[in-house]
């Protein structure tokens, strides 16, 4: 599971109203770019996400257990934070194209999910996330 943070953790992605989240253009942007993932990368599939006003999280998950990365066309890995880091600046990109104010944070947090229970333990916490946000 990655988290992903904006700089300062400024609310970019928008408001959480009622219990639900109202997602501003950037966390509309920041969405469809994460989803866009799986399409992009043979050996990734894209699972649980969610966007909150100032962060993300969401789980990658690899389809072949022993390739942890892939080569990209000039033979070089492409890591996972390779891939956070192409994730962020597309985001980024389509921002700035569209006049969309968004900084984020240097970096991430990894957490590697090591068996079905933590991976089961992480989609409950993603999904309660926004209900969770207020407490």
């Amino acid at each position: 599971m990655v988290t992903i943070l904006t700089k300062h953790r400024a609310h970019y992605f928008g408001e959480i109203v009622n219990n639900k989240m109202i997602y501003s253009n950037a966390g509309v942007v920041a969405g469809v770019i994460w989803n866009d993932i799986a399409n992009c990368r043979k050996n990734i599939i894209r699972s649980q996400y969610v966007i909150l006003p100032d962060h993300m999280h969401g789980i990658i998950l690899y389809k072949e257990i022993s390739t942890l990365f892939e080569l990209n066309s000039n033979n070089q890995i492409i890591s996972i934070s390779n891939l956070i880091g192409a994730y962020k600046s597309a985001v980024k990109k389509h921002c700035n194209n569209f006049n969309i104010e968004l900084s984020w944070h240097t970096g991430f947090h990894e957490q590697t999910i090591k068996s079905n229970w933590e991976l089961e333990t992480k989609i409950k916490y993603i999904n309660n996330n926004i209900i969770n946000w207020s407490k």
